[in-house]
């Protein structure tokens, strides 16, 4: 499912500088939309912007770090009015004859410069960092064509976790779900710089705290009978190449106040952009994962886990 927002830049309604305009020049106008076909039932990942978004906007002349004429129009910070469902920045920018390549990320960093240095991401704080380039199979853009679309993808990678109970006698309450190293294990990174360009993304090998939600309330109760199929818990991490011994990583469910640990496999790798489902059975004392599926975000395996 991809959802869509329109940036609109007004022009300035002063006449004597109007006047001064070329008569060829444009505002551009751009429309952003987010990679997904999964929503989202509980905190993290999006698949719409809220009132009050922001992004970092670069207009280039070609690459980052290319002024374009009239500019530069280097990390400008757009907003969006969730009544309007439009979006305002802080100064138009007007096209000209010129082609135009438009770069964006969310949220908004104001220390980004030009965007040619890379912007410092993690998981620790579950935010969905997405970035965004011209969409594919669009006509050039200049004052002929002000309109831009932008399809942002999802910088980190989501672990959705679908719960369910077989012989369990307790409450089932999760008020903890976390994805981690084994002591003395890198193989998961907590922070790391991104492309905003491509997304490529360069992990920091002495960060390695955990990616988690919590609530001492209550995450979610696992319900008696089947969950719906879109009914997950979902926790974002930094894409991991490859996990080097079965353990090296591990998940970490809090159930009525009991830590479930689960070993991943070894050799596990998640991609950036991808969602992997897991289907988690609480059975008796245990809990199993059955088998993974991968899903766009980009779909990816869905697996079976069973906890005792």
């Amino acid at each position: 499912m991809t959802m869509t927002a329109m940036l609109v830049f007004a022009s300035c309604n002063d006449h004597d500088e109007s006047a001064t305009v070329n008569e060829n020049a444009s505002l551009l106008s751009i429309t952003t939309e987010i990679n997904t076909q999964q929503k989202s039932l509980r905190s993290g990942p999006m698949t719409a912007f809220a009132d009050g978004s922001t992004l970092s906007l670069f207009v280039c002349a070609g690459t980052l770090g290319t002024p374009y004429p009239g500019g530069p129009y280097d990390n400008i910070k757009a907003s969006f009015d969730g009544n309007t469902a439009l979006w305002s920045m802080e100064r138009p920018v007007r096209l000209t004859s010129e082609n135009a390549s438009v770069y964006a990320l969310y949220p908004y960093m104001p220390s980004l410069g030009n965007g040619v240095n890379t912007a410092q991401i993690e998981h620790t704080s579950q935010t969905d960092y997405m970035f965004g380039t011209n969409a594919e199979e669009q006509q050039a853009v200049n004052h002929n064509n002000p309109r831009v679309r932008l399809r942002m993808n999802h910088a980190l990678t989501l672990l959705q976790f679908r719960l369910s109970k077989h012989n369990y006698d307790g409450q089932g309450k999760v008020t903890r779900l976390a994805v981690g190293n084994e002591t003395g294990r890198n193989d998961l990174r907590s922070a790391g710089t991104l492309s905003i360009t491509n997304g490529d993304i360069y992990t920091l090998a002495t960060e390695i705290s955990p990616a988690a939600i919590e609530d001492t309330d209550g995450l979610y109760t696992i319900p008696d009978v089947t969950p719906g199929n879109n009914d997950y818990l979902n926790v974002m991490i930094l894409p991991v190449a490859n996990t080097s011994a079965n353990g090296s990583v591990q998940f970490h469910f809090t159930i009525d106040g009991r830590v479930y640990t689960y070993n991943v496999p070894a050799n596990t790798t998640w991609k950036q952009s991808t969602k992997y489902i897991y289907e988690v059975t609480l059975n008796g004392t245990e809990l199993q994962i059955a088998d993974v599926i991968i899903t766009d975000w980009i779909d990816g395996p869905v697996s079976g886990v069973e906890i005792f």
